[in-house]
């Protein structure tokens, strides 16, 4: 008994013209990590000196088997820096150097307009802010702005690769 082997060229050109997709998707992760990162900024508190700055991207380089990096292949973090330094003076004052020691707090606890806390909300100045950007100003802004964008990002993806999908030319 043996194996039949038509087609097994055209599954490895198909296979082989599927291989750029994670360098597109790649892109698209970047892009989708910059808009959280921006609506995250603007879903945060002015109040805060630097807690704004302190909203970054990191890049994490995608592990396969035995640990080693896979090409092309990465993941985003959008993440609150707590080793940013306070450059506000009135925080220096108060023994506050680096925004780690109240962005807890703040994201955790802090109430906005639809989430209100009665004990700990933001002040008028972060209110108009987020206004302005059409965003609620306050707590839990990372998971607000993820919230917000999980659809469209679902989205732009799947788009993406269904896109090469079509556009892939399977003649050998």
């Amino acid at each position: 008994m043996g194996f039949e082997t038509t087609g097994l060229d055209q599954l490895k050109l198909k296979l082989q013209r599927l291989a750029g997709i994670p360098e597109l998707a790649n892109d698209a992760l970047r892009q989708c990590a910059d808009e959280l990162r921006d609506r995250a900024r603007d879903m945060a508190p002015i109040d805060y000196g630097d807690l704004i700055a302190a909203i970054q991207i990191r890049r994490l380089g995608a592990q396969g088997a035995g640990g080693r990096f896979v090409k092309g292949v990465s993941t985003f973090e959008v993440f609150v820096n707590n080793e940013t330094p306070v450059k506000d003076p009135d925080k220096l004052r108060h023994g506050v150097d680096k925004v780690g020691e109240y962005a807890w707090m703040v994201h955790e606890h802090m109430g906005w307009a639809s989430q209100p806390n009665p004990e700990f909300m933001p002040s008028e100045q972060s209110v108009l802010h987020g206004q302005a950007r059409h965003a609620e100003a306050g707590g839990k802004f990372l998971e607000r702005a993820a919230a917000e964008l999980k659809a469209k990002f679902e989205e732009r993806l799947a788009q993406i690769v269904l896109k090469r999908i079509q556009n892939l030319d399977f003649q050998a």
